[in-house]
């Protein structure tokens, strides 16, 4: 029995995803990925899809932009036991305006 919420087959993305697997060597993948032209291209495509969002829920759309404003990039993983730090390897941590009182810190480490 097919569950209820899950779809039978692939998804378009899926699709796509393998498809672009198949076409392009594995050695472009890993230096498009490593040298940071994945997370730029997603950072740019949600930029640009904001736009749209924001003709939805225009107050999302300006808290979006003033979070994005106060977002504070720390590298780590920096020369620890020789190992260097890759450009990719940041936090991106977005601190409350300073009239909040602190309520704790929540952070994601993404690996792109």
């Amino acid at each position: 029995m097919p569950h209820p919420h899950l779809p039978s087959g692939p998804e378009l993305a899926e699709y796509i995803t393998r498809t672009l697997g198949v076409w392009l060597p594995l050695s472009f993948q890993n230096y498009v990925r490593d040298a940071g032209h994945v997370r730029t291209m997603i950072d740019r495509l949600m930029h640009f899809s904001a736009p749209a969002y924001a003709l939805i829920h225009p107050e999302a759309y300006r808290e979006f932009q003033r979070l994005s404003h106060l977002c504070v990039r720390i590298p780590y993983a920096t020369d620890v036991e020789g190992v260097d730090h890759h450009p990719s390897q940041v936090i991106d941590m977005f601190l409350p305006p300073t009239t909040t009182t602190p309520r704790g810190l929540i952070f994601f480490v993404v690996r792109i």
